[in-house]
């Protein structure tokens, strides 16, 4: 099977699973007990204008007719009203989640560096004191949580190097780009002010950091595992008979092999990173996606919690058909095996 053929077929998958998850989605936030007409207009709004409320949001009518209309909508572009915000929602999540982007994209550059070169380390220097201290610390950032690290970074960086800002998402006094793409960096880039880039490139550090130390544990102990197995193999065994030096067997015979479970796990990680992000946005004061359905969520605000889910599944699947493609490129026996399947 082709490389496209595979990435094809996996995209349709992909379709498939987010019908579903719509469809899950929609069914559980609609029997949560609360009304949501009541929650919007307050314990002493009279009934009818409840009863109104109702029906423009369809709550009047069997679940199944709500579910085809809401995805008559989404097709159109149209994802409902915030009852908290009172807007569109297609316009809050274009104004929060280029943010989130923001974050997750630093946080998975961190995830990949920080965590394949300490694996690399580690296994480098197997049974090493150094190999000890990364599995030591690869062990605490896995066990604690991102909003912990959130914590700490917060207190380390107020009060004893605060050389990074611990709050928003843009110094006081400047003003945001042009929108482009509501992305701060890529918009200030584009549009030339680039310290407008920087700043936002240093606000986004320390909720970055926080939100990649778990991925990033995980992925140096993956990459540690599979490198320290995969070093007694016949191909890497007779590398070394040849005389070949460790250093480059390491980087270029070990490595690439050795990458495949790591990724498959980051990919996940990175993916999750959207769901997790919630409390490091708070901690951080930061107006991402996350803060915006955690609070829709609290306010029973129907449509955009869904649209967020949806937002978060979409994440997660996009994520997935990323990293089958790149280890269908790290070992072409994953597509092989396809075709044979097929």
């Amino acid at each position: 099977m082709s490389l496209t053929k595979y990435i094809i077929k996996r995209i349709v998958y992909s379709i498939g699973v987010l019908f579903g998850v719509s469809i899950l989605i929609f069914i559980i936030s609609n029997i949560v007990p609360g009304d949501p007409a009541r929650m919007a207009l307050g314990p002493r709004a009279p009934e009818w204008a409840v009863d109104s409320l109702r029906k423009e949001m369809n709550l009047d009518k069997p679940l199944v007719e709500r579910y085809f209309l809401w995805l008559s909508n989404l097709m159109q572009g149209d994802l409902g009203e915030s009852l908290r915000s009172r807007r569109p929602i297609t316009k809050d999540i274009a104004e929060y989640l280029p943010a989130s982007i923001e974050i997750i994209a630093l946080s998975a550059f961190f995830m990949a560096v920080i965590g394949i070169n300490l694996g690399r380390l580690s296994a480098r220097f197997s049974g090493t004191w150094l190999d000890g201290a990364i599995r030591i610390l690869s062990y605490i950032g896995i066990v604690t949580p991102a909003f912990v690290w959130a914590i700490i970074f917060l207190l380390l960086f107020t009060y004893l190097i605060p050389i990074f800002p611990t709050t928003g998402r843009i110094s006081p006094g400047l003003v945001a780009p042009p929108r482009i793409t509501g992305m701060y960096i890529i918009d200030g880039l584009l549009t030339g002010n680039l310290r407008v880039a920087l700043d936002t490139l240093w606000h986004i550090v320390l909720p970055s950091l926080a939100l990649s130390m778990g991925g990033a544990a995980q992925a140096a102990r993956m990459t540690r595992a599979s490198m320290v197995d995969n070093a007694e193999k016949d191909y890497i065994l007779a590398a070394r008979a040849y005389g070949v030096p460790s250093k480059l067997i390491y980087r270029r015979l070990l490595l690439k092999p050795s990458l495949v479970a790591p990724i498959s796990i980051m990919a996940l990680d990175i993916a999750a990173l959207l769901g997790n992000a919630f409390l490091v946005e708070l901690v951080f004061l930061y107006p991402g996606i996350s803060r915006y359905g955690i609070e829709a969520m609290l306010n029973k605000d129907l449509f955009a919690i869904i649209s967020v889910v949806l937002i978060i599944g979409i994440g997660y699947t996009i994520a997935n058909v990323v990293i089958d493609v790149i280890i269908a490129y790290l070992d072409p026996r994953v597509r092989l095996g396809g075709a044979k399947s097929a």
